[in-house]
């Protein structure tokens, strides 16, 4: 009988106040950008944030703290309002220290609900914290909701951690099984 303690999710801190807003002061919001309904992006959500068509420029953002040549994920879940996958780039973009920049990840969670994030490094100058989501008139103008929010200081997206007005952090967590053996991938464990 062996006994091995495994990493299961490493720690981690969503610097991203209010992940799921339920009103517009929780919010800077540009361009008539509106509250989702509780449970309309997903049950698990307070509320959220409603993107309209492109006829303006719409933008929800915060301006957490963040450090200068550091990688960053950004992540939200989106629920596209025609229930096609979101394309990003050409349905939104991803803005992390001021700077837009496309999303490079795209996870089904279920039915036509997606998880979508993207790594950013910060410049050695910061002038301008804001981070969070962006549609332009250029962008397509199928409409969607989103909330989930999430800033981790990391180069990939971890599992969900909620916030309700300060930012929330996990501590490593750790698993114990008689004669357990780490899978490669992270938070896989193979018994024997």
């Amino acid at each position: 009988k062996f006994d091995k303690a495994v990493l299961v999710e490493e720690g981690t801190t969503n610097v991203w106040v209010y992940s799921d807003p339920t009103n517009l002061a929780q919010l800077n919001v540009y361009g008539n950008v509106s509250i989702a309904a509780a449970g309309s992006v997903d049950a698990r959500f307070a509320g959220g944030v409603v993107f309209g068509d492109n006829s303006v420029v719409r933008y929800a953002y915060k301006t957490p703290s963040l450090s200068v040549n550091t990688d960053y994920v950004l992540s939200a879940y989106i629920k596209m309002d025609d229930g096609s996958q979101p394309v990003p780039g050409t349905d939104f973009r991803f803005v992390l220290a001021g700077n837009a920049f496309t999303p490079t990840k795209v996870e089904l969670v279920s039915g036509t609900l997606y998880r979508v994030w993207g790594q950013y490094t910060t410049p050695s100058s910061i002038s301008v914290s804001n981070t969070g989501i962006i549609k332009y008139t250029t962008s397509s103008p199928k409409s969607f909701k989103v909330s989930g929010f999430q800033v981790e200081q990391k180069s990939y997206a971890t599992s969900y951690m909620p916030t309700s007005g300060a930012p929330s952090t996990r501590s490593p967590e750790t698993l114990t099984i008689p004669g357990s053996v780490l899978n490669p991938q992270e938070g896989a464990v193979e018994c024997w």
